[in-house]
Protein backbone atom coordinates (compact mmCIF):
# COMPACT_ATOMS: atom_id res chain seq x y z
CA UNK A 1 0.00 0.00 0.00
CA UNK A 2 1.35 3.40 -0.94
CA UNK A 3 1.33 6.42 1.34
CA UNK A 4 -1.21 8.09 -0.96
CA UNK A 5 -3.62 5.17 -0.34
CA UNK A 6 -2.92 5.09 3.41
CA UNK A 7 -3.77 8.76 4.04
CA UNK A 8 -7.55 8.44 3.39
CA UNK A 9 -7.68 5.27 5.49
CA UNK A 10 -5.83 6.97 8.34
CA UNK A 11 -8.18 9.95 8.14
CA UNK A 12 -11.26 7.68 8.29
CA UNK A 13 -9.76 5.80 11.25
CA UNK A 14 -9.08 9.06 13.14
CA UNK A 15 -12.59 10.39 12.48
CA UNK A 16 -14.14 7.16 13.77
CA UNK A 17 -11.93 7.21 16.88
CA UNK A 18 -12.78 10.84 17.68
CA UNK A 19 -16.51 10.21 17.17
CA UNK A 20 -16.43 7.86 20.15
CA UNK A 21 -14.88 10.53 22.40
CA UNK A 22 -18.03 12.64 22.84
CA UNK A 23 -19.78 13.27 26.14
CA UNK A 24 -21.74 10.30 27.47
CA UNK A 25 -25.47 10.39 26.88
CA UNK A 26 -27.41 10.42 30.17
CA UNK A 27 -29.61 7.39 30.69
CA UNK A 28 -32.39 9.40 32.33
CA UNK A 29 -33.57 12.88 31.39
CA UNK A 30 -32.32 15.64 33.67
CA UNK A 31 -35.05 16.91 36.01
CA UNK A 32 -35.58 20.65 36.36
CA UNK A 33 -34.42 22.00 39.72
CA UNK A 34 -36.78 23.56 42.26
CA UNK A 35 -35.13 25.47 45.13
CA UNK A 36 -37.16 26.17 48.25
CA UNK A 37 -36.05 27.99 51.39
CA UNK A 38 -37.14 27.12 54.92
CA UNK A 39 -36.56 30.21 57.11
CA UNK A 40 -36.52 29.74 60.88
CA UNK A 41 -37.31 32.40 63.47
CA UNK A 42 -33.89 31.57 64.86
CA UNK A 43 -31.32 28.88 64.12
CA UNK A 44 -30.80 26.21 66.76
CA UNK A 45 -34.41 26.19 67.94
CA UNK A 46 -35.48 22.51 68.22
CA UNK A 47 -39.00 23.21 66.94
CA UNK A 48 -37.76 24.85 63.75
CA UNK A 49 -34.94 22.32 63.38
CA UNK A 50 -37.58 19.57 63.31
CA UNK A 51 -39.54 21.48 60.67
CA UNK A 52 -36.38 21.87 58.59
CA UNK A 53 -35.67 18.14 58.84
CA UNK A 54 -39.22 17.40 57.68
CA UNK A 55 -38.83 19.81 54.76
CA UNK A 56 -35.58 18.11 53.74
CA UNK A 57 -37.19 14.67 54.02
CA UNK A 58 -40.08 15.72 51.77
CA UNK A 59 -37.68 17.30 49.27
CA UNK A 60 -35.78 14.01 49.11
CA UNK A 61 -39.04 12.09 48.59
CA UNK A 62 -40.26 14.45 45.88
CA UNK A 63 -36.89 14.38 44.14
CA UNK A 64 -36.89 10.58 44.12
CA UNK A 65 -40.40 10.16 42.76
CA UNK A 66 -41.47 13.45 41.20
CA UNK A 67 -40.71 15.50 38.11
CA UNK A 68 -38.39 17.93 39.95
CA UNK A 69 -35.05 17.80 41.72
CA UNK A 70 -36.04 19.64 44.91
CA UNK A 71 -33.41 21.44 46.98
CA UNK A 72 -34.22 22.88 50.41
CA UNK A 73 -32.14 25.69 51.88
CA UNK A 74 -32.40 25.96 55.66
CA UNK A 75 -31.77 29.54 56.79
CA UNK A 76 -32.54 32.01 59.51
CA UNK A 77 -31.02 34.52 61.88
CA UNK A 78 -28.81 33.37 64.76
CA UNK A 79 -31.22 34.95 67.26
CA UNK A 80 -34.90 35.84 66.94
CA UNK A 81 -34.33 39.21 65.28
CA UNK A 82 -36.84 40.58 62.75
CA UNK A 83 -34.36 42.87 60.97
CA UNK A 84 -31.82 40.06 60.56
CA UNK A 85 -34.56 37.68 59.38
CA UNK A 86 -35.62 40.21 56.71
CA UNK A 87 -31.97 40.38 55.57
CA UNK A 88 -31.89 36.55 55.32
CA UNK A 89 -35.05 36.67 53.18
CA UNK A 90 -33.50 39.35 50.96
CA UNK A 91 -30.40 37.17 50.52
CA UNK A 92 -32.53 34.18 49.53
CA UNK A 93 -34.46 36.28 47.03
CA UNK A 94 -31.15 37.46 45.56
CA UNK A 95 -30.25 33.77 45.13
CA UNK A 96 -33.49 33.45 43.11
CA UNK A 97 -35.09 30.68 45.13
CA UNK A 98 -38.39 29.42 43.76
CA UNK A 99 -40.26 29.67 47.05
CA UNK A 100 -39.85 30.56 50.71
CA UNK A 101 -41.57 29.13 53.80
CA UNK A 102 -40.96 31.48 56.71
CA UNK A 103 -41.99 31.68 60.34
CA UNK A 104 -41.75 35.44 60.81
CA UNK A 105 -40.42 37.04 63.96
CA UNK A 106 -42.41 40.12 63.00
CA UNK A 107 -44.90 39.61 60.15
CA UNK A 108 -44.75 43.25 59.06
CA UNK A 109 -40.95 43.04 58.74
CA UNK A 110 -41.27 40.01 56.44
CA UNK A 111 -43.82 41.53 54.06
CA UNK A 112 -41.56 44.05 52.28
CA UNK A 113 -38.77 41.69 51.23
CA UNK A 114 -41.22 39.06 50.05
CA UNK A 115 -43.43 41.59 48.25
CA UNK A 116 -40.40 42.76 46.27
CA UNK A 117 -40.21 39.28 44.73
CA UNK A 118 -43.67 37.71 44.91
CA UNK A 119 -47.22 38.95 45.06
CA UNK A 120 -49.43 38.28 46.90
CA UNK A 121 -47.98 37.39 50.28
CA UNK A 122 -50.19 34.85 51.96
CA UNK A 123 -50.90 35.98 55.49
Amino acid sequence: MTSANASPLLLIFLVLMLAGCGAPVPLEPVKPKLTLAWVHKSLGNPVFDLGGQAAQYMADQLSASGPYDVEVIIAGPVSADAVEQARVIDDLIARQVDGIAVSCNDPTACIDPIDRRWRPVFR
